[in-house]
């Protein structure tokens, strides 16, 4: 590897809506409102979205100039799937779909079961429960995901698979809670 490094390039985005403040939106230096680079449209945890993912692999050429190209093959490292999120590739095209779960390990809910002990299981749980006795909201309530693909192309000397992150802030979403909550208040006894 010789300085090569990747980019992504969205298209086909479904479902995503305006977060007020997005905590993607970041200041330059020169105080203009930039994206950042290699970052997916923020998110509310439980939402459902669809976006494709474009991947380039660029690297120098002299006299100081680049050149890119379209990777040729791409493989996601995490874990899409244990989120609620479909992953298909085409080419150098990840296509995600799905309904982003919840990221945040201090949001719960806990459950007086059947045989009276407490439990915290997740809100589609389908375990029997007697009562949803509590639900405690995430803090802080934005995540920050970085989703790690490889990537292999045509690079600076030949063929090269490199490593790209990319970045998603996902949002809780109040809304979410209180659906989740009526919908085990519905299933419960």
């Amino acid at each position: 590897m010789a300085g090569e490094f990747g980019r992504i390039n969205t298209s086909n985005a479904t479902g995503f809506v305006t977060i007020s403040p997005d905590p993607a939106a970041v200041l330059t230096n020169d105080g203009e409102t930039a994206a950042p680079v290699n970052y997916l449209p923020t998110i509310y945890a439980g939402q459902t979205t669809s976006i494709d993912i474009g991947f380039a692999i660029h690297y120098p050429i002299a006299p100081e100039g680049t050149s890119s190209s379209p990777a040729t093959n791409v493989t996601a490292l995490y874990d899409f799937a244990a989120h609620g999120m479909n992953v298909s590739y085409s080419g150098n095209i990840v296509t995600l779909s799905g309904t982003f779960g919840s990221v945040f390990d201090n949001e719960y809910y806990e459950f007086v079961l059947d045989d009276n002990t407490l439990q915290v299981l997740p809100p589609d749980t389908e375990d029997p429960f007697k009562a949803l006795v509590k639900y405690e909201m995430p803090n802080p309530v934005t995540q920050n995901n970085a989703y790690a693909f490889n990537v292999t192309g045509p690079g600076e000397t030949g063929t090269v698979t490199i490593q790209v992150d990319v970045g998603q802030w996902v949002v809780w979403r109040y809304q979410t809670a209180v659906t989740n909550i009526g919908n085990l208040r519905i299933r419960g006894p």
